[in-house]
């Protein structure tokens, strides 16, 4: 919250199951993130590390540079975009142990695995894939290096765009998807950036990340209502005019909001309208 407070609530159920405060008001933030026991919330130039289902505060360190987007994390390292287009990789195993020994103000700097620095600022939140990490310069092109740390800042591969990257991506079954300032949605191959099929032209902005769900592409441009394509070849399987915020899915529906906030209810295979959920009074 713009309080400094973060809140841990049940998925299942919604009971809240904690509250901490973390720094001072105001301070400008990113999204928190998580892997399967810690939550990270960065705050200003400090990052915190918490207990996923306890919310109690494990350590923190300051980070090299401001951020320019939510950082990313697995299973062992965090990563950081900057304004600079740097990307940091830092060991938060190390960061525990320097923390645990009251070293880390000194030495936190020995828990930082690598840095890359890519030409133009990185707008949208490095992609964590398997063994790689693959993130998105306004310098026009896509970088995918090995995130293995004992061969780390390996490029695997480069591609370069016709214009920046518009929404955050996504990894699918082997593919990323990305959705582009000239208004295409790509389909690159992760293991060598090639294109798996031509690019969608959606005919405007698409700022909101695409949905993947089995072998179906939802894209939701602004005001163009939502598409629904194969996520094999790329065509489009349908179209309809109205929806504005991706909700959810189940196996035979989809969820969006409309212009006035309502949820409308779609056929997954035909896009038809089965209902509608007034929210607002």
């Amino acid at each position: 919250s713009t309080g400094g407070s973060v809140t841990g609530f049940n998925s299942e159920t919604g009971q809240r199951l904690w509250s901490v405060q973390l720094g001072p008001e105001d301070v400008p933030s990113k999204a928190a993130v998580s892997n399967s026991d810690l939550v990270f919330v960065a705050a200003g130039r400090t990052l915190f590390c918490l207990d996923k289902f306890s919310g109690r505060q494990l350590w923190e360190i300051k980070i090299p540079k401001v951020l320019s987007t939510s950082p990313t994390v697995d299973e062992q390292q965090i990563f950081f975009a900057s304004h600079d287009g740097s990307v940091f990789a830092f060991d938060f195993r190390r960061i525990r142990s320097l923390f645990e020994t009251g070293e880390l103000e000194e030495l936190g700097f020995r828990a930082r695995q690598w840095r890359y620095k890519t030409g133009k600022e990185i707008t949208t939140p490095p992609l964590s894939v398997k063994n790689a990490i693959v993130f998105a310069s306004r310098d026009n092109s896509l970088y995918c290096l090995s995130s293995n740390l004992p061969n780390p800042t390996k490029l695997m591969w480069q591609s370069e765009t016709t214009a920046p990257t518009s929404a955050p991506m996504v990894f699918f079954d082997g593919a990323l998807f990305v959705a582009s300032e000239d208004f295409n949605l790509y389909c690159l191959d992760i293991r060598n950036g090639t294109s798996r099929w031509r690019p969608f032209p959606s005919g405007f902005p698409i700022r909101q990340t695409p949905q993947v769900i089995g072998k179906q592409v939802f894209v939701l441009p602004d005001g163009a209502g939502v598409y629904c394509l194969s996520a094999v070849n790329g065509k489009r399987i349908w179209w309809r005019y109205g929806p504005r915020q991706f909700v959810g899915a189940t196996r035979t529906r989809i969820f969006t909001t409309d212009s006035r906030g309502d949820v409308l209810i779609l056929d997954r295979d035909k896009g038809r309208l089965h209902g509608t959920m007034p929210l607002r009074q």
